[in-house]
């Protein structure tokens, strides 16, 4: 079993992987590894918020790429929800900017 600091180590580097594979034109890739660190980051959620909420604005940014708009829309949301519980104003706005693009994509019937 891993400790709490092992996992969330662990996460940031699925994270930072995920942003690699994404920059990279695999926005596939890029969302099965990031969604692997949401589910560390889950667990640890009551202590880091903010990261969590990075992964999960990662996740939505993919999923907009991938023209999964609707399945990003909760995520942004969440995301946006997370930063502003945390005071993180530069996450907050750009995850209210990717839900905002959510909406928009959806509209699109995207």
């Amino acid at each position: 079993m891993h400790s709490m600091e092992e996992s969330f180590e662990r996460a940031l580097e699925l994270r930072a992987r995920s942003e690699h594979e994404f920059n990279s034109g695999r926005p596939r890739v890029a969302l099965d590894t990031v969604t692997e660190a949401i589910v560390l980051l889950r667990g640890l959620t009551p202590e880091r918020p903010h990261v969590l909420g990075r992964a999960l604005h990662q996740a939505a940014r993919y999923l907009l790429a991938l023209d999964r708009a609707s399945e990003a829309l909760p995520l942004a949301r969440e995301a946006v929800g997370l930063a502003a519980s945390v005071g993180e104003d530069r996450l907050r706005l750009a995850c209210a900017a990717t839900l905002a693009a959510c909406r928009r994509a959806m509209d699109d019937g995207r």
